[in-house]
């Protein structure tokens, strides 16, 4: 579920929480298949452990994040 919702289309809205998942189209396209599967788990994993009453995190945010502590504080813009 994590996984299509990162990939939807950015124009797709459920208008909950949940959007905050969907990465920018761009910046999915900029980042390598391998990372992205890497960061999926990450998140997966996060997401795991958050409290239920805790705001969904920006799934965007999270990633130009975690390609800073991946690549030498190199990441990626919206």
């Amino acid at each position: 579920m994590i996984g299509t919702l990162y990939g939807m289309e950015d124009k797709f809205q459920t208008n909950t929480g949940l959007d905050k998942l969907n990465v920018d189209d761009d910046i999915s396209r900029i980042v390598d298949d391998k990372v992205e599967a890497a960061f999926l788990n990450f998140l997966i994993d996060k997401l795991g452990k958050m409290n239920p009453d805790d705001p969904m995190p920006d799934a965007s945010v999270m990633l130009q994040d975690f390609l800073a502590d991946k690549f030498n504080q190199h990441t990626v813009k919206k």
